[in-house]
């Protein structure tokens, strides 16, 4: 895995790092939990997930396998949705995750 605190967008004081800010989703790795938040920004949704997910991938470095293995949320933000707000839809292509 790629080590993103080399290069963040931002770190806060807890060590949490902005990795990734686009007009479509924005990625978080949250230290104390050790847990990635993509959230989605934009709609439709399916694109702006589909983006997001392959931005996180190659943003990491990383397999499909190895990101079901870490803990990662995806989110939709009350202002973007609220039909999809509220839910986690954990990345498309594991098991668990939520397709809409």
């Amino acid at each position: 895995m790629r080590n993103f605190y080399a290069n963040p967008v931002e770190i806060n004081s807890e060590r949490d790092a902005v990795i990734k800010v686009a007009p479509e989703y924005r990625m978080v790795y949250f230290a104390k939990d050790g847990a990635f938040l993509i959230t989605i920004e934009s709609l439709p949704f399916a694109e702006a997930r589909a983006k997001a997910e392959a931005d996180f991938i190659d943003n990491l470095r990383i397999s499909k396998e190895d990101a079901c293995r870490l803990t990662v949320a995806e989110a939709v933000p009350q202002d973007v949705d609220p039909s999809l707000a509220g839910l986690d839809f954990g990345l498309s292509f594991c098991r668990g995750g939520v397709y809409n």
